[in-house]
């Protein structure tokens, strides 16, 4: 009995903190998420360059559309393309955007996740938020600019293809797993693999064996 109450208030504490951490992480968010997603326009931009290479990217920025804050991106096409016996030829301009609220939910799950994560201690925590910086930007680069790169070949494909459902890129599959709830998935599976991460690292911490040096002085004569 005693044992399901303790385990009640643990999981009404751990509910409590989740909420305000969330609500925190979200009121940061609004007031500052578009610093956020500035600051990685740049890398946006490069991958999306990579990934379409048949294109140019023109401008990449953030505007308000519908009233909600769009990443929007202006590119043309830098070479001829052959889609189905269709051509699209150089010069051709396309706009595509997806929410820049997409880029915050990594932030906000990722960051909440690790901060209400139970049995960690500050320093963990610390770790933690440290090991997530490279997977959270491993985040960004494929699902950002992966998007906007699936929407622009989803509207070029359906409007030349012949056999639009059967010849989808693989790019506008992944937007399409993006937008059904794949964000969510990777987010969750981002802060799991800090969390093992960090298990890996004070396990290792815990079992490095100490090397001991005794110094002893020479006989005298």
């Amino acid at each position: 009995m005693m044992s399901k109450v303790a385990h009640s208030k643990t999981t009404l504490v751990l509910a409590i903190k989740m909420g305000v951490v969330l609500a925190l992480m979200l009121w940061m968010s609004q007031r500052w998420g578009h610093y956020y997603v500035e600051a990685l326009l740049p890398l946006y931009r490069t991958v999306i360059d990579l990934v379409l290479t048949d294109y140019r990217v023109v401008s990449l920025r953030l505007i308000p559309q519908n009233g909600e804050l769009t990443v929007a991106a202006h590119l043309t096409t830098i070479k001829a393309q052959l889609i189905d016996g269709h051509k699209l030829p150089v010069g051709v301009t396309l706009d595509a955007s997806t929410l820049a609220d997409h880029a915050l939910k990594h932030l906000i799950i990722v960051a909440c996740g690790i901060l209400v994560w139970p049995n960690l201690k500050p320093t963990e925590r610390g770790v933690s938020l440290l090991l997530s910086a490279p997977l959270l930007l491993i985040l960004e680069c494929i699902d950002i600019p992966l998007a906007i790169a699936g929407a622009v070949q989803d509207l070029v494909f359906f409007n030349f293809s012949s056999n639009y459902a059967g010849h989808k890129p693989l790019i506008v599959t992944w937007l399409h797993i993006l937008d059904g709830g794949g964000r969510l998935a990777l987010s969750v599976l981002t802060v799991l693999i800090v969390n093992v991460l960090q298990k890996i690292k004070n396990d290792a911490d815990t079992e490095a064996p100490m090397s001991i040096i005794q110094i002893t002085e020479p006989p005298r004569a």
